[in-house]
């Protein structure tokens, strides 16, 4: 995520840096021509959890080009990405390069230096939450949906309590909306399926042993009691999208 910054906060931030006056030219002829007054600069504001930028980029790097074009607005940036990295080989050397793989050149000032880092998109298609639904011990379970990820930085993976019904085990056991359930028994559980093959075969009145984690990033463990008279165990997904729904008992 970016945000836009005046130049006077872009220099206290250590841009242009020395031999780099021509990042500054542009961005004030840039906004002459497009009429988009004070000239401005953009900056990472927020990386979202699991990507490829959450790793190779920083909150507060400037990013001045995307495959060799300069970002003077949302929509540049928007665009650029859109062209480089649907396979539109449009930039130079490393770009190229870059494009071919899903990938874009970002170009960023870090600590008063230029620097050049090749960063993978994202398809957002992959975040969709509401085709694949799992209810256990009251608990509506789904993968982690894109807006947590987004502002909490959180990774799409472990299993996202969505929310519970009162009088639940998941209300008596804690088992608490927004955290992410990421082990049971000692398992990994990095996405749905994982899970249902951890509790499916799991007896009335069994005790599970989870590790959630929170939104915050902090670890606990729990130990819910199974009801399956009451509270059985269903996955509820769409057999193809736009399709019929299916109803499963585990």
């Amino acid at each position: 995520e970016l945000e836009k910054i005046s130049l006077a906060t872009a220099k206290e931030l250590g841009f242009p840096g020395a031999g780099h006056d021509g990042w500054m030219k542009s961005a004030v002829y840039l906004s002459m021509i497009k009429k988009t007054f004070p000239p401005s600069v953009f900056a990472v504001r927020r990386r979202w959890g699991g990507t490829d930028a959450s790793k190779k980029l920083k909150d507060g790097d400037l990013l001045m080009a995307v495959n060799d074009e300069f970002i003077h607005s949302f929509r540049a940036a928007e665009s650029s990405v859109e062209q480089h990295a649907g396979g539109v080989q449009r930039g130079r050397g490393e770009g190229k390069d870059a494009a071919a793989n899903g990938a874009v050149k970002c170009t960023i000032f870090r600590d008063g230096k230029q620097r050049d880092v090749e960063v993978k998109s994202v398809d957002l298609s992959n975040f969709t939450t509401d085709d694949d639904i799992v209810l256990f011990g009251g608990a509506s379970l789904q993968k982690p949906p894109f807006a947590a990820c987004h502002q909490y930085g959180i990774p799409m993976e472990g299993i996202y309590v969505a929310n519970f019904m009162k009088g639940s085990p998941a209300e008596r056991y804690r088992l608490l909306p927004t955290s992410r359930i990421v082990e049971v028994d000692g398992r990994p559980t990095s996405d749905l399926d994982e899970f249902v093959s951890c509790v499916k075969n799991k007896e009335d009145g069994a005790s599970i042993r989870m590790k959630i984690v929170t939104l915050q990033g902090h670890e606990r463990m729990i130990t819910l009691k199974m009801d399956s008279y009451y509270w059985p165990t269903e996955r509820i997904y769409d057999s193809e999208r736009g399709g019929d729904w299916v109803r499963e008992r585990m």
